[in-house]
C-alpha cells in the first residue's frame, strides 16, 4: 500500500515511554488512526489503535520529500540507538498524505515550556540530553532546530526532536537563488545551549568540532 513501515530498535522505549518501541512501531504502521484537534497548523493530535493498544500521536500533513526525511531521521536515530526521534510512519489519513509520529501521553514543545514556565526533573538532566540533540543535528546538518521542534515528555522529562532536513545524510543543503542555505522550520523562542532563532541552530562550541570530526 506504499506505506514506509516503522523499524523498531530492540530494547528502546521512546514515546510513549510506557510502551516498548517495537510495539509503538507496529501500532503506528497498521493501526487505526483517529484524529482530534489541530496542535499547530498542519499537525493534528491523533490516537492510533491496534488490538486494544492505543498510542498517542500526531498526524502531520506533508509531501513525499518531507515525509521521507522524517522517516529517515527516525530510522537513523534507531540505528544510532539514541532514542530521541519518536517512531514515525508514512500514512494517508482521511485522504491526506503525511506521517504519523508517536508522542508521550503528556508532552509540550520548548515554546510551550517557556510560555507556561513549566518545570520538572527526570532520570537525566536536560542539558545532557540536549548534547545528543546537538550531535544528531550536526550529523544531519540541521540548522532549522526551533522551539517548536524540540519536545519534552512532561512525565519523564525526556527530550525528543522532530523536523529534520537530513542534509548531511541525504545530500547537500538546498540553496535559494542567492546561494544561501535554505533554513527549515519557523522562527521560535531561543533554545538553550546555543540554539537561537532566525538562523536556526548555532552550536557555538560543539558544532564546529563535530563538523571537523565528520570531515576527517
Amino acid at each position: 500500500d506504499g506505506k514506509l513501515a516503522a523499524v523498531p530498535a530492540a530494547g528502546l522505549s521512546v514515546a510513549p515511554f510506557a510502551l516498548a518501541d517495537a510495539t509503538v512501531a507496529d501500532v503506528l504502521t497498521d493501526g487505526t488512526v483517529t484524529l482530534a484537534g489541530e496542535r499547530v497548523p498542519g499537525t493534528r493530535e491523533a490516537v492510533v489503535e491496534k488490538n486494544g493498544v492505543k498510542v498517542p500521536a500526531v498526524f502531520v500533513t506533508a509531501g513525499k520529500d518531507d515525509t521521507n526525511r522524517e522517516v529517515a531521521a527516525y530510522r537513523l536515530d534507531r540505528v544510532l540507538q539514541l532514542g530521541i526521534v519518536p517512531a514515525t510512519v508514512a500514512r494517508e489519513v482521511d485522504g491526506q498524505r503525511g506521517y504519523v509520529q508517536a508522542r508521550p501521553a503528556k508532552w509540550a514543545s520548548h515554546a510551550d515550556v517557556q510560555r507556561q514556565s513549566l518545570r520538572g526533573g527526570g532520570w537525566c538532566p536536560v542539558d545532557a540530553q540536549l548534547e545528543l540533540v546537538y550531535t544528531f543535528d550536526s550529523l544531519v546538518d540541521n540548522e532549522g532546530r526551533t522551539a517548536q521542534s524540540l519536545l519534552y515528555d512532561l512525565e519523564e522529562w525526556r527530550v525528543l526532536v522532530t523536523g529534520h532536513p537530513l542534509h548531511g545524510v541525504l545530500g547537500a543543503p538546498v540553496k535559494d537563488p542567492l546561494g544561501h542555505p535554505r533554513r527549515r522550520g519557523q522562527p521560535g523562542q531561543p533554545l538553550p545551549g546555543g540554539v537561537d532563532e532566525g538562523g536556526g541552530q548555532r552550536l557555538r562550541a560543539g558544532r564546529p568540532r563535530l563538523r571537523a570530526a565528520r570531515q576527517k
